[in-house]
């Protein structure tokens, strides 16, 4: 058991880990470049949805993440445009973030259901 000062800076740290992974997420499905660049784009993904979910224990409002787990399938069906992984993917996400990454998506010319 945890005192609250420390489950509160455990959440600050599990959304800066967040906030970066989706960061590298974003560039890396935005990409047009080169195979070999691709790879660390990949690489940064991987690397830091494994540091989202080291931050081990639970927060006062946050549980631990599972970012790693599945995420290279989810990468392949994310940069394919797979509509199924990419809506999968879209309904986990609210605010700035869905609308940001919608636009990147197969559904980004149809209307939105929000």
């Amino acid at each position: 058991m945890s005192d609250a000062y420390t489950d509160i800076a455990r959440d600050e740290k599990r959304r800066e880990r967040i906030i970066d992974h989706l960061k590298a997420l974003k560039e890396c499905l935005e990409f047009t470049g080169g195979v070999g660049e691709l790879v660390g784009l990949r690489t940064k993904v991987i690397v830091t949805a494994v540091a989202c979910d080291a931050v081990h224990g639970t927060g006062y409002w946050t549980l631990e993440t599972s970012l790693s787990e599945g995420l290279m399938e989810r990468l392949n069906g994310l940069l394919a445009r797979d509509p199924v992984v990419w809506e999968d993917f879209l309904a986990s996400l609210q605010g700035d973030y869905l609308t940001e990454f919608r636009k990147l998506s197969p559904f980004k010319n149809t209307p939105s259901a929000a």
